[in-house]
C-alpha cells in the first residue's frame, strides 16, 4: 500500500515537472470554474434562490436556522428534496406564518438557547 502511494507521489511530481504541465493544469482547472462552479453560483444568471435550489442536497430532514415566514425555505426548493423540513425562529409571529405553510417550527434563539432537536437529527 505504502509503494502504491509513493509511486502515485512520484509520478505525480514528474508530470508537474514536465514542461507545459503547469499552463494545461491551470487551463483545466479554469474550464472547470466557467463550466461548472459559475455557472451555478453566477449571481447575474441565477438568484440567490436558484443558488441554493442547484447545490441543495435531498434527504430526509431539512433545517432552516432562522426561517422567518418560511418564503425562501419554499423557494429553495426545500419541499420538493426533503421529507420533512424543519425551522428554528425567534420571531413568534414569523414562525407562527411558517408554520402556516408547513415547516415544522420552534421558538428559538440560537445565541443563548440549543436547538431543540437530538444530536445527528439532521
Amino acid at each position: 500500500m505504502i509503494k502504491g502511494v509513493k509511486k502515485f507521489y512520484d509520478e505525480l511530481y514528474e508530470k508537474k515537472a514536465k514542461p507545459g504541465y503547469k499552463e494545461e493544469s491551470e487551463k483545466r482547472r479554469l474550464d472547470f470554474l466557467h463550466r461548472y462552479i459559475l455557472f451555478f453560483l453566477n449571481p447575474y444568471k441565477n438568484t440567490r434562490h436558484d443558488i441554493v435550489r442547484n447545490i441543495l442536497p435531498s434527504g430526509e430532514r431539512l433545517l432552516d436556522v432562522g426561517c422567518w415566514t418560511g418564503d425562501s425555505t419554499i423557494w429553495y426548493g426545500a419541499f420538493l428534496k426533503f421529507k420533512k423540513v424543519f425551522g428554528v425562529e425567534i420571531s413568534e409571529g414569523a414562525a407562527q406564518e411558517a408554520k402556516k405553510k408547513g415547516i415544522i417550527t420552534s421558538i428559538c434563539d440560537i445565541n443563548s438557547d440549543n436547538l431543540p432537536y437530538p444530536d445527528n437529527f439532521f
